[in-house]
């Protein structure tokens, strides 16, 4: 009889520790897998749509900054979140003349959000670098945030295909905070 409840005891055991879902989060870079929230260290936490996987990280030495692309693409729609996190190289904080937008080359500027028809060839050549894949034509709705410190910038970006390229850029706006939202 004792043998049966020493077994049953272990079997439970065994059955406890197998059973379940871990409830420590797993982190990739900055990214809670199971809350689907992505971490920066000195802005807020921004979640991801659901729908998005994440298709990984490619860094970025220059000069004067440090960049991390962190990219998900949605595989049924063909778009795109990349949030890019820049840190200061070489010294402790941004200088102050950095202009952060680059308003020429925008379908639309205000505030800290724009809209683009065309992406800059360092995180376009991230995101290819990681499986990600362009159509013809697109639309780029980025916002952009820096720390009161001035240690951290921060672009988030959606990238959705234009399949007629009419460049309407309004619905893309005003889904990049549905998909990637700052908390």
């Amino acid at each position: 009889m004792r043998k049966i409840f020493t077994l049953l005891a272990v079997l439970f055991l065994l059955a406890g520790c197998m059973g379940g879902k871990s409830s420590t989060p797993v982190m990739d870079e900055g990214f809670d897998t199971q809350t689907k929230y992505f971490n920066p260290e000195y802005h807020n936490p921004i979640a991801i749509f659901p729908t998005y996987e994440k298709l990984g990280t490619h860094s970025l030495d220059t000069e004067k900054a440090h960049r991390k692309y962190h990219v998900w693409q949605e595989k049924r729609t063909g778009k795109i979140i990349l949030i890019t996190v820049l840190t200061p190289n070489g010294y402790d904080s941004f200088p102050k003349t950095i202009r952060w937008m680059d308003s020429p080359g925008a379908l639309y500027v205000g505030g800290n959000t724009a809209a683009y028809n065309h992406l800059n060839s360092r995180p376009a050549a991230a995101i290819t670098k990681l499986g990600g894949v362009f159509p013809d034509c697109f639309i780029v709705a980025q916002a952009f945030y820096l720390d009161k410190n001035r240690k951290e910038a921060i672009y988030k970006a959606l990238i959705v295909p234009d399949d007629v390229c009419a460049e309407e850029f309004e619905p893309v706006i005003d889904e990049l905070d549905r998909v990637a939202n700052m908390q």
